[in-house]
C-alpha cells in the first residue's frame, strides 16, 4: 500500500516538474555592429522585469520568460547608441530578435583608471590615462 502511494506521489511530482519547465519561453537574439560583427558583452534587459543577460562572444543571447505577453527588450553597450524593441511572446511561436548597434560619436576621448598593488606592506601604483593614441602610466607616491 505504501509503495503504491509512493508511485502515485512520484507521478504527480514528475508531472508538476514537466509542467513548470514547459511554461518557460525562450527569446533568442543577436546583437551586431554596423559591419555585421557580433558584439560581446552587450547588456540585454527585458524592461519592467529583473530578467537580463549579456551577449556571448559572437553577440548572441538567450532570455527566458515565464508567461506570454508584450515586452520591451533593451540593449546597451559602451561606445554604442542604445536600442529598444517591442515584441509579443506566445508559447507556440519562436522568438528571435536582432539588433544592429550604431557607434556613438559622443563617446569619451579619454578615461582615467586608478590601480594599486600591495607588496610586503608597501603600496605602490599608478593611474592610467587612456586616449586615442594609447595610454600613459603616471606613478603615484608609495606609502
Amino acid at each position: 500500500m505504501h509503495f503504491r502511494s509512493f508511485l502515485i506521489s512520484l507521478f504527480f511530482l514528475t508531472s508538476f516538474i514537466f509542467e513548470v519547465s514547459a511554461q518557460s519561453i525562450k527569446i533568442s537574439g543577436q546583437v551586431s555592429s554596423e559591419d555585421g560583427t557580433g558584439l560581446p558583452g552587450v547588456s540585454v534587459l527585458l524592461k519592467g522585469t529583473s530578467i537580463g543577460t549579456v551577449t556571448e562572444t559572437d553577440g548572441s543571447f538567450v532570455l527566458t520568460v515565464s508567461k506570454e505577453g508584450t515586452f520591451e527588450i533593451s540593449v546597451s553597450s559602451f561606445g554604442y547608441i542604445s536600442q529598444s524593441k517591442w515584441f509579443s511572446v506566445k508559447r507556440s511561436k519562436k522568438i528571435k530578435v536582432s539588433f544592429i548597434l550604431k557607434s556613438d560619436s559622443r563617446s569619451m576621448d579619454e578615461a582615467v583608471i586608478l590601480g594599486e598593488t600591495v607588496r610586503a606592506g608597501r603600496r605602490s601604483g599608478c593611474y592610467f590615462e587612456l586616449f586615442a593614441g594609447g595610454f600613459v602610466c603616471s606613478q603615484r607616491g608609495a606609502d
